[in-house]
């Protein structure tokens, strides 16, 4: 379940004064502020939005948001995701819309899990169990390899090909079907999962001590990271929650969408990452950069009412509507432009 247990707020506390001693100290000298929420450049609910997108989205025969989907960002919205369970849930963002490949993909975990107490069955000391998982999930279940941008349980499941997301989704399952509190630490584009005391690195299956997390942290950082604006400017990483790892699925998957040019389901992608967490620093900035790609490629393909419409919904969103009038100007200098040439109005 979503709920928070004693022991998850022990794991919390615990990993915070281990390793995060060194990330104060670190984030206390000065550092820029951060790139800005959701909330403090949208007014409109992301669920809200999302609502619009998948309403435009079917207008044209896709379905961009299933039944089951939408109840569970529908509950992440109203702060009752303690209703559903971790495994349910990740099989759904994972991309399992209807019941039958709900079921199935349960299944599937419910296997696994067995083989997983299995290979672990000989481990004595916790750290041990942990070792012994994180090794048999990295060399079994995720044998086919790393695949960048593959944050999908379900093609984890199908193929063996796995990311960092994907990855530490999968260890955090098992773990706690054994009974290991686990959480997760994000940094600039990377995850992994954490236990008491311990980092897991799901990408490789090697386990580190929570003391030597910092260090490593700062190997991996790039000068960029530091800037003003950045989603870690101020810090070195996030612990974060369950539904945090979950968003981070939607958010990769978006990512790769925007990369692929389908601004609209890239839109509707990172709405749904803000849904599961409200807190992300990397969403806000991204929306505003599809939903300006998104209309650039429409007025290039001459799809003015497409621009039109997503000029408006972008307006209606921003709680400073005034960052869209450039959008109207574009749209009415293009219109004007191709005046005598014949228009695709789709």
């Amino acid at each position: 379940m979503f709920s928070k247990s004693l022991s998850s707020a022990i794991l919390a506390v615990v990993s915070v004064a281990i390793a995060g001693s060194d990330a104060v100290a670190w984030a206390a000298k000065g550092r820029p502020e951060r790139a800005p929420t959701y909330s403090k450049v949208f007014r409109v609910s992301p669920l809200a939005a999302l609502e619009q997108i998948a309403s435009l989205a079917r207008s044209s025969g896709k379905l961009i948001l299933s039944a089951r989907e939408y109840k569970l960002l529908f509950d992440a919205s109203q702060g009752r995701l303690q209703g559903w369970s971790m495994d349910e849930a990740a099989v759904i963002v994972a991309g399992a819309t209807d019941d039958a490949r709900i079921e199935h993909y349960l299944d599937e975990l419910d296997d696994l899990a067995e083989q997983s107490f299995e290979a672990t069955q000989d481990a004595i000391t916790p750290v041990e169990r942990v070792k012994a998982l994180a090794k048999f999930l990295h060399d079994v279940p995720m044998e086919a390899g790393y695949v960048s941008g593959q944050a999908s349980l379900c093609k984890v499941l199908d193929t063996g090909h796995y990311n960092c997301v994907s990855s530490a989704v999968l260890f955090n399952l098992m773990a706690r079907r054994m009974g290991i509190q686990t959480g997760a630490v994000a940094l600039p584009r990377h995850i992994f999962s954490r236990v008491d005391g311990y980092d897991i690195e799901t990408t490789s299956g090697r386990v580190y001590p929570v003391s030597d997390r910092s260090r490593r942290v700062k190997e991996s950082r790039k000068a960029k990271d530091n800037e003003p604006g950045s989603s870690f400017a101020d810090r070195l990483f996030d612990e974060v929650s369950d539904a945090a790892l979950l968003a981070e699925v939607y958010f990769s998957r978006a990512h790769q969408l925007c990369d692929d040019e389908h601004f609209g389901s890239s839109v509707a992608g990172y709405l749904k990452s803000v849904c599961l967490d409200q807190n992300s620093h990397g969403v806000a900035n991204n929306l505003k950069s599809t939903f300006k790609k998104w209309f650039e490629s429409s007025l290039k393909d001459r799809r003015y009412r497409q621009a039109a419409t997503v000029a408006s919904l972008y307006r209606q969103m921003l709680r400073k509507p005034t960052d869209a009038d450039w959008m109207t100007k574009d749209l009415k200098k293009a219109v004007s432009s191709n005046a005598r040439r014949p228009v695709r109005m789709r």
